[in-house]
């Protein structure tokens, strides 16, 4: 009897111990499972404050190199475009800082994202050894942009954001590596002249029409309008261009416009001359490009081309010199010129001039206008169709460094009254 409740007594007290033992043993390998696993398991985290969400945050590290990395992945959730130029994030009393991307296949390589876009910032930080969970905080270098369209502009985006912040929590378990590399591939188009075309307006007409095609997507699609109006067609009033519509559907836009009376107001004809842009994400093919007037014109040219490689979400030269606008009142000179500097180091350099005169019984020329001084004429046109006639041609120089109170330069055979506009797009 006694002996039995001896064996009783043993066996509960090794079911008891067993069971502890057991239940530790668990728990250990839950906590030894949970330091190692990856962070899709464990997943880090990260809380952000304002109209830029923190969606994600991972960690990457060598063990051999002591090298590591932290991505932030954000959202832009606002109703209007957001230029996310860089990052700090702060770990322990330090502070590191790094660059942001707009991760939009379209707009890759661009700081700036639309409403929806998403956002990479990339932040080299001190290593941090394997298993440890670190907390820390970040905040961004961020402006708000006007809304629509014109806010890829980087020039439309002052606005200096205060709120945009957040704070994260990584681990470090399951992202380091023993060794890696990493290779980074970036394929610049360069500065580049992707299709021309040019046409005249018929006599006494509100719009004119050209047709362009080009080969690469994501150019920067400009069109040059001049035009003539004289007393006889509404004058005396500049004819300007109130819309450019296409086939396509792109979004037309004015960047500069100079305006000419001959003769010092003497005579009878009012210019205009005007440069209008539109971003095309996709190649053009066959695309009609329509220039609607304000009024009726006496004689009037387009030239429309396409340029790749520019930066298509701010396309235009930075340096307040621009756009550059010059005229000749008297018609003295053969040679037009307007001086432009420039900030960008990678440009291209862009001259647009139109003039009118008086048939005075001569023939129509084949070529008024052309690029000199190493500037290559990109298209010509000549409408002799009227009661005067109007001449028009733009050229391009591509160059390497800033330029400074430089020379476009275009020439003619002519000493007419002209007048011209130099500008400059700058490169991705």
């Amino acid at each position: 009897m006694n002996n039995n409740k001896k064996l009783q007594a043993a066996l509960e007290l090794l079911t008891n111990y067993g069971f502890m033992i057991a239940l530790v043993s668990i728990v250990l390998v839950i906590l030894i499972y949970f330091l190692t696993i990856p962070n899709t398991v464990l997943p880090s985290q990260c809380n952000s404050f304002g109209s830029i969400y923190c969606t994600n945050i991972q960690y990457f590290s060598n063990s051999v190199s002591k090298n590591a990395n932290v991505v932030i992945y954000l959202y832009n959730a606002g109703s209007s475009p957001v230029n996310v130029i860089s990052v700090n994030v702060l770990i322990a009393g330090n502070t590191y800082y790094g660059p942001c991307t707009n991760s939009s296949p379209l707009y890759k390589g661009n700081t700036i994202a639309i409403p929806g876009a998403n956002i990479l910032c990339y932040v080299r930080i001190s290593y941090q050894p394997s298993g440890k969970a670190v907390s820390g905080g970040f905040s961004l270098d961020a402006q708000s942009c006007n809304a629509g369209v014109g806010g890829f502009n980087a020039l439309n985006c002052d606005f200096l954001q205060t709120n945009s912040s957040g704070t994260f929590l990584i681990y470090t378990g399951g992202r380091t590596i023993s060794t890696y590399s990493t290779t980074v591939t970036t394929s610049i188009v360069p500065l580049s002249l992707d299709g021309s075309t040019g046409s005249t307006f018929s006599y006494s007409s509100t719009s004119g029409s050209v047709t362009l095609s080009t080969t690469n997507a994501n150019d920067v699609i400009i069109v040059q309008v001049g035009s003539e109006t004289t007393s006889s067609h509404g004058g005396p009033v500049y004819d300007t261009v109130s819309s450019i519509t296409d086939t396509k559907g792109l979004s037309w836009f004015e960047r500069s416009d100079v305006q000419l009376h001959p003769g010092g107001g003497s005579q009878t004809d009012w210019d205009d001359e005007e440069v209008w842009y539109a971003i095309s994400s996709t190649k053009l093919t066959s695309d009609v490009i329509t220039v609607h007037m304000t009024g009726t014109t006496d004689d009037a040219a387009i030239i429309a081309f396409g340029v790749s490689g520019a930066n298509t979400l701010s396309p235009w030269d930075t340096n307040p010199s621009l756009p550059a606008t010059a005229k000749d009142t008297f018609g003295f000179g053969g040679t037009a010129t307007a001086t432009v500097s420039t900030t960008s180091s990678n440009t291209m350099l862009l001259g647009f001039v139109g003039n009118d005169d008086w048939k005075n019984g001569g023939s129509q020329p084949t070529v008024v206008w052309s690029g000199s001084g190493g500037y290559s004429t990109i298209n010509s046109q000549v409408n002799w169709g009227a009661t005067n006639w109007w001449s028009a041609a733009a050229a391009y120089k591509i160059v390497s460094t800033p330029q400074s109170s430089i020379p476009i330069t275009m020439t003619s055979s002519y000493s007419p009254y002209w007048l011209m506009i130099g500008d400059a797009l700058r490169g991705s």
